[in-house]
């Protein structure tokens, strides 16, 4: 597929990948519980792609390619907030974008707004964050 093939999301948000708060597939059981702890809902349901909103505003082409040359995986749901924007799972989403927008996404849908979502996941202990270059930081989020 040919760069000017491949459709990148646009994000009203514009979040630096940098500063994306992303839950491992190991970690998010545990996550999902100390979301229960908090006493904050979420429901597992499909989204049409089309109607779920990125809140990253970087993405890696590459990736996305590979992803779109690759069988898909079973799917391990995207992480979203109750006003439909993405705290994780951009790549997956922009490969399904690509593929058919009309095709429906299983996410994890948290009832919190993606700013309140952002801040639980920034103070959850194992959470990790990675550059456009999947590098891992050493980032200090203000847990207050």
């Amino acid at each position: 597929m040919l760069d000017e093939e491949i459709i990148l999301p646009k994000s009203d948000l514009n979040i630096a990948r940098s500063h994306m708060p992303q839950i491992t597939q190991a970690n998010m059981p545990d996550f999902l519980k100390s979301l229960k702890k908090q006493g904050i809902r979420y429901k597992e349901k499909k989204v049409a792609v089309a109607e779920i909103k990125p809140s990253q505003g970087e993405f890696n082409i590459e990736k996305i390619k590979g992803m779109l040359h690759k069988a898909p995986k079973t799917e391990f749901p995207i992480l979203m907030s109750k006003d439909k924007y993405i705290l994780d799972g951009h790549h997956r989403y922009a490969t399904e974008l690509n593929r058919n927008p009309r095709y429906q996404m299983a996410v994890l849908e948290v009832d919190l707004s993606i700013l309140d979502l952002l801040r639980v996941a920034r103070n959850y202990d194992k959470v990790i964050v990675r550059s456009i270059a999947e590098e891992v930081k050493n980032i200090i989020f203000n847990r207050n």
